[in-house]
């Protein structure tokens, strides 16, 4: 902070918070915050009914400002604020709840409110050892649910019957939290389909893209199949994918810009005559967050350092039709990068009664 010029941070209850401090509460109409200045002990701004979890469960030796219901948090913060001076710049949560935020503009005008995103990127965007082991494991446990529910598609199972499925098996696995997109057929041309009471049929393209929460840390997988023979089409484009994924895998490095690795995966599916249908980033960061920075896309300015963590999940939508993504979560090293997931298979994978 004090490189940056910064007179302090303001986290809310996101997993910014957690990071710095092993606890968060599911952010709600109460604020919950985490006063963190450059030049002082930090403090928890919480309501008082949860005073008794942050001392059982948050880490470090923060403080603890706990407001009643009754009286509101505003008073508490302007005494945490109280040593800002007009014109200081502090860093908010970008994820704060927009609501709380407005009252804090109107609580401290003169500060130079910014975005946290940068400060809170520079200490998360690299993993340590531990946390890339924690992400592993979690994509172990990504991967045998996946195969798990191979055995589970059968003409006549709906989307939510599988999506149910997949996360029973996550907490018998042990997982803490888990979610699943699960499409057959035209919706898997829609990359965030909510999984319905549609069908599955012979001859259907099915996307599954799954993942958990294990430890705290996260796990994204997302696989293709057919069920039942594929088209001759279906296999081309799926091909074609598999090499952008590949093309990803190959270039991300460290020193390379992230934006190079979303243009390596891009020009495969560019060149194949599918740019158009290649309608989002190549990759996002993962960790605590299913979703974080630094991500693979053109706009992302950041360079590639070792133990960074990103998806690698190129794709092309057929609207109306079929789509293909694969999905790897993959670790930067000192030469390259490795997936933690098993490798997805060079084919189309078909599946049969």
């Amino acid at each position: 902070m004090k490189r940056r010029g910064l007179a302090g941070i303001l986290l809310s209850a996101t997993d910014h918070m957690r990071y710095l401090t092993g606890w968060a509460e599911a952010p709600g109409e109460r604020l919950v915050g985490l006063w963190v200045p450059a030049e002082d002990a930090p403090s928890f701004l919480v309501p008082l009914l949860y005073r008794s979890d942050v001392i059982a469960r948050a880490c470090g030796d923060a403080r603890i400002e706990a407001y009643h219901d009754t009286d509101g948090w505003h008073s508490n913060l302007s005494r945490m604020l109280a040593t800002v001076t007009d014109g200081s710049e502090v860093a908010v949560d970008e994820e704060l709840h927009a609501g709380h935020l407005l009252e804090i503009l109107r609580l401290a005008p003169t500060v130079r409110w910014l975005a946290a995103a940068s400060v809170m990127t520079e200490l998360r965007g690299v993993k340590s050892s531990e946390e890339i082991a924690a992400l592993r494991a979690s994509a172990a446990i990504a991967d045998d649910v996946y195969c798990w529910t191979l055995g589970l598609l059968r003409c006549g199972a709906t989307e939510m019957e599988i999506q149910d499925a997949i996360g029973r098996r996550f907490r018998e696995c042990g997982a803490s939290a888990s979610w699943a997109i699960v499409a057959f057929g035209a919706n898997t041309a829609i990359p965030h389909h909510r999984s319905s009471a549609n069908v599955l049929r012979r001859g259907d393209m099915v996307v599954l893209d799954l993942g958990c929460g294990l430890n705290g840390y996260q796990s994204d997988i997302t696989r293709p199949v057919s069920y039942g023979p594929a088209s001759p089409e279906a296999a081309i484009i799926y091909t074609i994918v598999h090499r952008a994924h590949q093309a990803a895998l190959q270039s991300a490095s460290p020193g390379v810009p992230c934006r190079e690795v979303d243009r390596a995966a891009r020009t495969v599916i560019t060149e194949a005559g599918y740019g158009d249908r290649f309608i989002h980033r190549t990759g996002h960061g993962i960790g605590l967050s299913t979703h974080e920075r630094p991500d693979l896309s053109e706009s992302e300015t950041a360079v590639i350092q070792p133990g960074m963590c990103f998806s690698d999940e190129p794709g092309i939508y057929l609207d109306g039709r079929f789509g293909v993504r694969i999905e790897n979560i993959i670790t930067i090293v000192d030469d390259g990068a490795v997936s933690l997931n098993a490798p997805a298979p060079g084919e189309l994978l078909e599946l049969e009664d």
